[in-house]
């Protein structure tokens, strides 16, 4: 008997396998990436092939591939003749690197010495060591342990720009664990987000309903207006009145006098308004509008990655025709006639008629039901 994976399953592990490509690309990319030194002697303003040993000099992490200021800090270990010292490349990247592809210290001056022996190691923030020169032949004493590092300068000199690679005895690989700091840290994530979306999955998004089902169709409200006019618009022009109190506030009519004779001529005005809508209605009749609301089964999306299917809340206005006895015969034979509309004793058959009427515009699922 074959067992069908729930359509969910394979998102999820869709999902896994993309974080997990995540998570290791960043790996593969640093490892086929060469880092090196550059090295600027700062008595001429040149870059030089070779560290420039008896003089003032600036080293330089240098990378077209690899972002440098996110390996900051960087150590750098320096070792000439048999003496050795650290300094350091501050997480700084505004004061201490020219961007991405370079972050730089200004070195120690190293003396001219028997044999030409100098070696720099660079090692980032994690303990992997990044790049390493060497020039001349290492003395034969061990070397003491490192003097106490240099502190980071106040004012270096600024890291040259657009100056290119040089590459002499360098590391061509940078190693970085699998289990480093950051790729720990992105691991907890990714186990942290599979346990989110296995909870999301199985007990935070199932489906509330069929989908394309349809239930409570109702008659929510009830709306009339001037035979030939929309729910609202005559309301929706009185109320547009109101604007004109901003001109009272115009310097020529902003006087005493003004600022109290423009709400009295706007007040007047929707009096009048009033007078012609009652008018209208009574020469012309009325016209009934009837909302109706229904609910709609749907797939609806569900913490972002899956969808479930939920009542989605629809609703629409339908006009209602008058039945016989209370339309106007003739011209005006579809609009009500109000003083049958609105006449108290006839309200109870009234409504009754138009639920009656709006509810047959309900979708054909839920007049089923």
């Amino acid at each position: 008997m074959m067992i069908k994976i729930p359509d969910t399953m394979s998102k999820l592990k869709s999902i896994l396998s993309l974080l997990i490509i995540l998570l290791l690309w960043p790996i593969s990319a640093h490892a086929s990436s060469h880092i090196s030194f550059e090295f600027i002697n700062l008595e001429t303003s040149q870059q030089e092939a070779s560290f420039p040993v008896g003089g003032s000099n600036e080293i330089i992490v240098a990378s077209d591939d690899v972002d440098i200021r996110t390996l900051l800090p960087i150590q750098l270990k320096i070792q000439f003749d048999t003496k050795s010292l650290e300094m350091t490349i501050p997480e700084n990247p505004q004061q201490f690197c020219r961007g991405p592809t370079g972050c730089s210290r200004e070195g120690p001056v190293i003396p001219q010495s028997e044999g030409g022996f100098v070696e720099i190691t660079a090692i980032d923030k994690d303990g992997n060591t990044i790049a390493r020169y060497q020039t001349g032949t290492p003395p034969e004493t061990p070397s003491p342990s490192p003097s106490p590092a240099l502190s980071p300068s106040s004012t270096p000199s600024p890291p040259a720009a657009g100056v290119s690679e040089v590459e002499k005895e360098q590391v061509p690989q940078v190693k970085q664990p699998l289990l480093s700091n950051r790729n720990l840290g992105i691991l907890l994530i990714l186990i942290a987000l599979a346990l989110l979306v296995s909870a999301t999955t199985f007990f935070g998004c199932p489906n509330l309903c069929t989908e394309g089902a349809c239930q409570n169709c109702d008659l929510v409200a009830i709306r009339t207006t001037m035979h030939g006019t929309e729910p609202g618009d005559i309301e929706g022009l009185l109320k547009s009145l109101d604007y004109l109190e901003w001109l009272k506030w115009v310097p020529k009519v902003a006087t005493p006098y003004g600022k109290k004779l423009i709400p009295a001529v706007v007040e007047k005005a929707k009096k009048i308004g009033e007078i012609i809508k009652k008018r209208g209605i009574k020469m012309k009749g009325v016209d009934v509008y009837a909302t109706i609301s229904w609910e709609e089964c749907k797939k609806v999306s569900c913490w972002i990655f899956f969808t479930r299917t939920d009542w989605v809340k629809n609703q629409k206005e339908v006009k209602i025709p008058p039945f016989q006895q209370y339309r106007y015969l003739g011209m005006e034979d579809e609009a009500w006639r109000p003083e049958r509309l609105f006449d108290e004793k006839n309200k109870e058959e009234v409504r009754l008629y138009i639920e009656r009427v709006a509810l047959k515009n309900c979708p054909e699922k839920c007049q089923s039901i």
